[in-house]
């Protein structure tokens, strides 16, 4: 039945009938169907029902009679008293108890049924003939007699209706008084379905409202009274304290080692194997990992319940400049290390050299992009604080529920703007990927740590490409996305770091590898794992000397160059599979072609 289900929609638990036994039969059928039976809920049914009702056959009904008591249970039957218990006397002197009896022997002497009505009759008559004595005086004054009334006359039915709602007399059924709609104010008696029989538990008496049990104890299914709808108690769904106290270990272990590292680089900035690989991209490079390990620190903070409403905003919009800044500085920094290296190995060999600063300014327009987009997503549409509720989850007794709920940063065009970040961010990753994978052969640990960039490039992109639609996903486990995200900007940022200095640390240690890497420098050359002999920054391209060398030298330079090019090209044409022969032959034989002509040669710089 419709209205069954809107009563269950609604979650209520006690819930009042008022239909005649036919109906309540069918009621109690769909309650049974729909599970609103047991300990939970509380039907309150009129008590003029036969006795046993639900055991008539309805051929109309689908449940058993066992089943409609069973959603029954032990309900609740109200009806105004017929007989009253109060001991005393009754506004014609004699009390409830002697005017039944009376009534009684009366009933057994006629052709009539006892009927437990008449005791309204009864009360009716008495408040009629109250109703018209009382009346006499005051139609005198107006000049009137009872006599003269007629149904038309609207100032005599006034004055009836003003006496009647002044009665207060005790009568069969109890205390009887009428209130300003002419309704009777008596008593209720309350009767409870126990042992297949309903039996007084209760009275009241709604003349003085009280409450009265002087019957039987009341029986409850779940030992004790149902709640009227279920109790729901809100609870906040943030990243467990355990897990953030671990992760935010990790970060500040991070920026320990971040800040050794970045004192590293400084303090040995004059050492060749530094120097030679851009330590000012270094430091940016540091600077922006330690950017984001705060954001992990951040992220925790804002959600494992240590920041109040009003300033939770503060900590999303924080979080979000903290990481894209720190982003775009770390992964800037190795990205135009990369791409310098893409142009000087795997381009045609021009007079032009690629210095540090253009490097910076590189990298500053990629941070550049990133302030104005967040300045105008701040300015236009701020992140606010919000709330997103889970489903309730019902405890075991039935009577309370949980709604969990999550707190977390939205505003009107949340998905517009992430979109622009995710994709200015997907397109620095995507062709940042394709220059390592362009450079994966460039062996030159001291000038650009082309191989170990590479590595971090691809750990990043792997990470977000796999790690980020998972966390944009799956928004209703705060410890899960905190876990995931966290362990991933701890896990690239940590391995960036790692690969860009840790064989600098090992190569402080041996000396023999940086003269190595000295002498490499010195030669000119330097070979590849493709077997290319690419030339370093001498002075033929980019010695940044205000003399030029002799014409004649400089034409020999770029003759043995081309002539190693063709060894190449014609190995790797004739055996892909010679990679380490090819390398010897065609760097001997640039060596020899160049060794007169660059013996005077100043030594060049990259």
């Amino acid at each position: 039945m419709y209205q069954v289900k809107n009563i269950k929609s609604k979650d209520a638990r006690i819930i009042i009938g008022m239909f005649y036994s036919d109906m309540a039969r069918k009621v109690f059928c769909a309650a049974y169907k729909m599970g609103m039976y047991g300990k939970q809920y509380q039907w309150i049914i009129p008590g003029w029902f036969d006795a046993r009702w639900w055991e008539v056959k309805d051929n109309g009904l689908e449940c058993t009679p066992a089943q409609i008591k069973q959603a029954a249970g032990n309900y609740f039957a109200a009806m105004e008293a017929t007989w009253s218990s109060d001991p005393r006397p009754t506004i014609n002197g004699q009390n409830a108890a002697t005017l039944k009896q009376r009534y009684t022997e009366r009933v057994k002497n006629t052709s009539y049924t006892h009927n437990e009505y008449s005791v309204f009759a009864y009360d009716a008559i008495w408040a009629v003939a109250l109703t018209l004595n009382n009346s006499i005086e005051t139609l005198r004054a107006q000049g009137k007699t009872l006599e003269q009334f007629n149904f038309s006359d609207a100032s005599m039915s006034r004055v009836f209706q003003e006496k009647l709602q002044g009665l207060h007399y005790r009568g069969m059924s109890g205390e009887i008084a009428f209130d300003n709609f002419g309704d009777r104010v008596g008593v209720v008696v309350i009767e409870q379905l126990q042992d297949n029989a309903e039996v007084l538990v209760a009275e009241y008496d709604s003349h003085s409202s009280t409450l009265r049990f002087n019957g039987k104890k009341v029986i409850w299914q779940g030992g004790s009274p149902p709640v009227d709808q279920t109790l729901i108690s809100m609870e906040l769904v943030s990243v467990s304290l355990p897990l953030m106290i671990f992760m935010t270990t990790f970060a500040v272990l991070g920026i320990i080692l971040a800040t050794g590292f970045l004192a590293f680089n400084i303090y040995y900035s004059n050492r060749r194997f530094i120097r030679m690989s851009s330590p000012r991209l270094n430091s940016i490079t540091v600077i922006g990992c330690i950017l984001i390990y705060l954001s992990v620190i951040c992220s925790g903070i804002a959600d494992g319940k240590f920041v109040t409403p009003s300033r939770y905003s503060i900590m999303c919009q924080s979080q979000v400049w903290v990481l894209c800044i720190g982003f775009t500085l770390a992964y800037g920094a190795m990205f135009s290390k990369t791409w310098r290296v893409h142009i000087l190995f795997l381009k045609k060999i021009e007079r032009r050299s690629i210095k540090d600063h253009q490097l910076l300014v590189m990298v500053a327009g990629l941070l550049f992009i990133d302030v104005i987009i967040l300045i105008t997503w701040q300015v236009l549409d701020p992140l606010q604080y919000a709330i997103r509720y889970l489903p309730v989850v019902e405890d075991k007794d039935g009577f309370s529920a949980k709604r969990p709920y999550i707190e977390f940063c939205s505003c009107q065009d949340t998905i517009k703007w992430k979109a622009t970040i995710f994709t200015f961010k997907g397109l620095l990753l995507i062709f940042g990927a394709f220059l390592a994978w362009e450079t994966r052969n460039v062996t030159i640990p001291a000038l650009n740590d082309s191989k170990n960039i590479g590595i971090s490039v691809y750990t990043v992109v792997l990470s977000c490409t796999v790690g980020l639609p998972v966390v944009m996903v799956i928004t209703r486990m705060p410890d899960f996305t905190y876990g995931l995200s966290s362990a991933m900007c701890l896990a690239c940022t940590t391995i960036t770091l790692c690969l860009m200095f840790v064989p600098k640390i090992m190569m402080l240690g041996k000396p023999d590898l940086e003269q190595k890497d000295t002498q490499n420098e010195r030669t000119g050359f330097y070979g590849t794992k493709s077997n290319a002999i690419v030339p370093s920054d001498s002075r033929s391209i980019s010695s940044g000397q205000k003399d030029p060398p002799p014409p004649g030298e400089t034409q020999t330079i770029f003759q043995s160059i081309r002539k190693a090019s063709k060894v190449v090209q014609i190995k790797e044409e004739t055996n892909m599979d010679c990679n380490n022969s090819t390398t010897i032959e065609s760097a001997e034989a640039a060596q020899e072609a160049t060794t007169e002509p660059a013996k005077d040669a100043t030594e060049s710089k990259i």
